[in-house]
């Protein structure tokens, strides 16, 4: 997704969000501070109770690339505005989701992009008005045991299957010869 006009994609999968889409964003706060240490020394990773990914695509076909991987390699609480289904595929993967305090299936099913978007929206929305840091200290060792599984290696089938399915396809592969 990207702010240029419909008329000026850079990718035959992009779409523009509007100026209704925008000002939605514009009101959610960027960061918020805790002090619980996270599971990775990173600075960039220490400001932030949740992740909200935002995938390279939102058409209805899995992709899930490094950026759905990386709040589970970093042991983080998320949120995936992509493809449908891709909670269900990690979770499905035995990836934990946290389904038990976000509501991941009210938007993660929704077949249109833009009601997919706002429905995270309402999830964010939920999630500001509950003690993120309790959160956060409740599910550590959770967080910490999906990061752990990542780094062994346990995840990498599931990715590799699926980035090979997606690059194999016909869809992808016709999108790729037509540009």
């Amino acid at each position: 997704m990207h702010r240029y006009s419909k008329s000026n994609p850079w990718r035959a999968d992009d779409y523009s969000l509007d100026q209704d889409m925008l000002d939605e964003w514009a009101k959610f706060p960027h960061t918020q501070q805790h002090t619980i240490p996270t599971l990775i020394p990173d600075p960039i990773w220490l400001d932030s109770y949740l992740h909200l990914v935002t995938e390279s695509t939102v058409l209805p076909k899995i992709l899930l690339t490094e950026k759905t991987w990386k709040p589970i390699a970093c042991g983080q609480l998320f949120l995936v505005i992509g493809n449908p289904g891709t909670i269900q595929v990690l979770e499905e993967s035995g990836v934990d989701a946290f389904s038990d305090i976000i509501d991941h299936k009210y938007y993660d099913s929704e077949l249109d992009w833009k009601t997919r978007i706002h429905k995270v929206h309402s999830i964010i929305d939920d999630l500001t008005q509950q003690d993120l840091f309790k959160i956060n200290q409740e599910t550590y060792q959770r967080r910490k045991r999906n990061a752990e599984r990542f780094r062994s290696g346990e995840f990498d089938k599931t990715y590799y299957q699926n980035i090979t399915s997606y690059i194999r396809s016909e869809e992808h592969t016709s999108e790729l010869q037509s540009h």
